[in-house]
């Protein structure tokens, strides 16, 4: 993938979240594959501390196995988060990430309303504890449609505890795709909650939990703020620049105010945070072993293909030291490089973060000698 400058991304972030959100699709090519899969936007509301991360599952959603998110489309309008939170983060559809490797988001079931999931078993999806009723999927109580979910939500009182949930997981034998789109239609018959004032407008989708502490392996598309919450998201964002080494844009959300109106999504650089004193956990994002005809040896060699985090493209000197040793530590045992060694593979590294930070792809062969950071630069950062 080529690479874009943090400012194209945060570009490119917001027009696909305008896009995403836009996007009616009722199903992702299959009736098992449900709309979230390819379309809208998935988000969750956070609270910015030192002592976690926001994007690591607390203890109780890792106990559960699942946590709690929102899903906000042109046809799923809401105007507050849970808890009335002002900042959090927005994860990309399943089928719309970038790289393929990231972790995968499972969404196991979908609420019209907030749920209270925290209350209930089966990763949330299910039986409210403290209430003396038997709560289920939505599908066991013989609950298919928008308008058999009203009605039992009405006979209840409209409380959320006593609320079904449709079970949405996506696999081959189900309906997933029909199921979500039957939340989305409830959501018709709770516009007056949905724009309410009380932070318990959204919906809620459960997504099982993942590890924590895997930040480079997320599918994060954005930070995102509402008024007041601007500071909190850029502090996030510079955690997940330093855990993942991946630049994630700031984006401000403003929710509709009125079911006639809709979200809007506007990057902003101001917005952004300031990372240039960033301390990298990690220089590189992959890396490969490829061989190829060298005119100078004229014989076939070896170049590690390096594609560098983003942080690692912005660091300065007093971390070049660190970058080498992580290049050093996972691919100088190996026998492409200790084959070839001509002592020059740290002066090749010095050259190219000085001269082509933005080039895709670092290529540095380890049969090239050391030199000066002159000679390197004038050769291209190819030593001879």
């Amino acid at each position: 993938m080529p690479y874009a400058t943090p400012e194209q991304r945060g570009i490119e972030v917001a027009d696909q979240l305008r896009r995403n959100y836009n996007d009616l699709k009722t199903d992702c090519g299959a009736v098992s594959r449900p709309s979230f899969l390819c379309s809208g936007v998935i988000l969750r509301g956070t609270v910015y501390s030192d002592n976690y991360r926001a994007w690591d599952p607390s203890p109780q959603s890792t106990a559960q196995g699942a946590t709690s998110f929102s899903f906000l489309r042109r046809d799923a309008k809401f105007n507050s988060l849970a808890s009335d939170h002002k900042n959090g983060y927005i994860l990309y559809p399943e089928f719309l990430k970038p790289v393929s490797t990231m972790t995968k988001v499972s969404v196991l079931c979908a609420f019209p309303v907030d749920a209270g999931s925290h209350g209930r078993l089966s990763a949330g999806c299910g039986d409210f504890t403290s209430t003396p009723q038997v709560e289920d999927y939505c599908q066991n109580l013989g609950i298919a449609t928008a308008e058999q979910w009203n009605t039992h939500y009405r006979n209840n009182g409209g409380s959320h505890a006593l609320s079904c949930g449709f079970n949405v997981a996506s696999n081959p034998q189900g309906r997933g795709a029909e199921a979500f789109m039957e939340v989305l239609r409830s959501m018709k018959y709770t516009e007056n909650e949905n724009f309410s004032s009380g932070g318990l407008s959204n919906n809620e989708i459960r997504i099982a939990a993942w590890p924590s502490g895997l930040a480079e392996q997320l599918p994060i598309q954005a930070f995102f703020y509402l008024a007041g919450g601007v500071e909190s998201a850029k502090k996030d964002q510079r955690a997940f620049y330093a855990d993942g080494g991946r630049f994630v844009p700031v984006i401000k959300l403003t929710f509709p105010a009125t079911p006639g109106q809709d979200a809007t999504f506007t990057y902003s650089s101001a917005d952004q945070a300031s990372l240039g004193d960033v301390v990298c956990k990690r220089y590189i994002d992959s890396a490969s072993w490829e061989k190829h005809f060298n005119p100078s040896l004229n014989a076939q060699a070896w170049t590690l293909s390096v594609i560098p985090t983003d942080c690692g493209r912005s660091i300065g000197p007093e971390q070049t030291e660190a970058f080498f040793s992580e290049m050093l530590r996972s691919y100088g045992s190996s026998a492409e490089w200790r084959e070839q060694d001509g002592g020059g593979m740290r002066r090749q590294l010095v050259c190219l973060i000085s001269t082509v930070r933005k080039k895709d792809v670092w290529n540095l062969e380890p049969f090239r000698p050391d030199t000066t950071h002159e000679k390197a630069v004038a050769a291209g950062c190819n030593n001879t």
